[in-house]
């Protein structure tokens, strides 16, 4: 067996375990009341935080519940334009035909402004647009725009990076709030500790900081994050708006049960508890760590017999 074949199935047995109920049940309540719009997912490697995000991306497909995954583990995602784009991709490019518009005339030498993208101004997209693949163009009122996919700023126009930043999201800010009238999304953020300064700087500051004046009223955010302590300094000004879920070791109790479960051991009752303190005491409780030594073992066992 492979090993990426081997963690599948040690992350399939942890989770018939390991079910995180209580913050399952915490992400359900964000969705439904919409009452704390942030679950702050926290916890060291192994201790669960990606299968309890498969969980809750399973919970979103169960309700019909339209989201957004984004995995700052890969570079592809890490700058506040490739989020825009992202999002705009997954939700549906008709809805944000301006936002598109705005990237163009930032990026491309020479490119003209073709929809009115001004502060305050109202556009509607036809109903007739549809759904376009990322990267087609879109056709509005006549106007055809596609996204150009160029990422760095045009050299020909006198806009400073902080007033780009600035015109770029209110405009995203704008087109996303009016998808979320209509259409809630949950927004899924992994590995947020593996995002550069400057896109968590922006993912706090402008995504998420609209939430405290009432603004993004659909969204509800999922962020998965290793580094506890920093990250509930940086959520501080918006603590009331965040449901923190930092994910506990399992303790003597749980690996106990844990081992009860997995018959094929055939460990019995006054060895179990004797197993399951080794266990404790060589994984410090992270479940991964312990399914992990269970299935080596039994995979011993298997070729010794």
């Amino acid at each position: 067996m492979s090993i990426s074949a081997a963690s599948t199935v040690v992350e399939r047995r942890l989770r018939s375990f390991v079910d995180r109920r209580s913050e399952l049940d915490e992400f359900c309540r964000m969705v439904d009341t919409g009452d704390r719009p942030i679950l702050a997912i926290s916890g060291d490697t192994g201790i669960g935080k990606s299968s309890l995000l498969e969980r809750c991306v399973h919970e979103c497909a169960l309700r019909h519940v339209r989201k957004v995954e984004i995995d700052f583990g890969s570079i592809r995602y890490n700058t506040y334009l490739a989020i825009m784009r992202k999002v705009r991709d997954e939700l549906g490019v008709e809805h944000f035909v301006p936002l598109t518009d705005l990237i163009n005339y930032f990026t491309k030498p020479s490119y003209h402004l073709q929809v009115d993208v001004s502060a305050g101004s109202s556009i509607h997209v036809s109903q007739n647009v549809g759904t376009v693949e990322a990267g087609a163009q879109v056709n509005v009122a006549g106007v055809v725009i596609h996204d150009l996919m160029i990422v760095e700023p045009r050299t020909d126009l006198s806009v400073s990076e902080e007033e780009r930043v600035a015109r770029l999201t209110d405009r995203f800010l704008t087109d996303l709030e009016r998808l979320l009238a209509t259409t809630p999304v949950v927004f899924f953020f992994d590995h947020v500790d593996k995002a550069t300064g400057d896109t968590r700087r922006w993912l706090w500051n402008e995504l998420l900081t609209p939430l405290a004046d009432g603004r993004l009223a659909g969204a509800r955010f999922v962020l998965c994050v290793r580094e506890a302590p920093k990250f509930e300094e940086e959520l501080a000004q918006m603590r009331g708006l965040v449901a923190p879920a930092r994910l506990q070791p399992l303790g003597l109790p749980d690996i106990t049960e844990y081992l009860a479960r997995r018959e094929e051991l055939r460990i019995g009752d006054a060895e179990r508890e004797r197993v399951a303190e080794m266990l404790l005491a060589a994984s410090k409780g992270i479940p991964v760590t312990v399914a992990t030594f269970v299935e080596s073992f039994l995979q011993i066992r298997r070729r010794g017999d």
